[in-house]
């Protein structure tokens, strides 16, 4: 079992061993020879491990198979397309800087506009698959016309939780200014959006009462309520608009 460079703990959240794959391997070669360039290492390393790929699906996303890579012409010229989401809404694709842990963009439904969503490949591949594990039951908070609630829960959670990587611009679809911030202690994680206008966030974690917890710590007279007709498990405060409810996109 290979000592992994840039991926060991997203293995060590999947709980899985890393064995690499000598087809993987030759594949990526022929990539490299196909592509005349040399592939960034944290790129390597992932590809090489078998079926590591297929960790990158999430909701059923199709991820790129290494022999079609770079086949398409979606992302830009200096990009190498990665992953399709299941109804083309967003896609991913890495830029080919020469770095050895390049960053990831996020791009919009019609592949025009593309916006960094990770700031490195590793930090992309451990953020979606920490997604994608604590994806079912997830219970959500809405925070409307508070601006300063989502800065003092970011200070809390960094003092308390261990902090993971950063989403930017939407993560799961292209959101500008839009920040995802993700926290682990022990069983319980936590994910906060914030909006560039900071008006708003959404929280969601699998325990509803540690949001409320936070709620009544933070805004002790705040009043969570649900929205009638929407997921029983989420919980809103603040004024939910009309208007709102057409333009104000969370990423969750």
């Amino acid at each position: 079992m290979p000592t992994l460079q840039y991926h060991q703990r997203t293995f060590d959240l999947l709980n899985m061993p890393a064995e690499i794959d000598p087809n993987a391997v030759t594949q990526l070669k022929a990539l490299e020879a196909r592509l005349a360039t040399k592939l960034p290492s944290a790129f390597i390393e992932w590809y090489s491990i078998t079926d590591a790929y297929q960790h990158l699906r999430g909701n059923d996303d199709f991820v790129v198979p290494i022999e079609k890579l770079g086949m398409d012409k979606l992302a830009p010229e200096n990009m190498l397309f990665l992953i399709d989401e299941n109804q083309s809404c967003a896609a991913w694709a890495m830029l080919k800087d020469g770095s050895d842990n390049p960053p990831v963009y996020v791009a919009d439904d019609d592949y025009e506009r593309w916006e960094m969503c990770a700031q490195t490949f590793s930090d992309f591949v451990l953020a979606r698959v920490w997604d994608a594990n604590r994806a079912q039951g997830n219970k959500q908070l809405v925070m409307w016309d508070d601006a300063a609630f989502a800065t003092e829960l970011l200070d809390f959670l960094r003092k308390n939780y261990s902090e993971l990587p950063t989403g930017y611009n939407g993560f799961w679809r292209l959101l500008p200014g839009n920040t995802v911030y993700r926290f682990q202690q022990g069983e319980h994680s936590i994910r906060l959006a914030m909006p560039a206008y900071k008006a708003a966030c959404e929280i969601d974690c699998q325990d509803i009462d540690i949001l409320l917890g936070y709620l009544k710590m933070l805004r002790p007279d705040a009043q969570p309520r649900h929205r009638a007709g929407r997921n029983p498990t989420t919980y809103y405060v603040g004024e939910l608009t009309a208007d709102r409810q057409k333009t104000e996109r969370m990423p969750f």
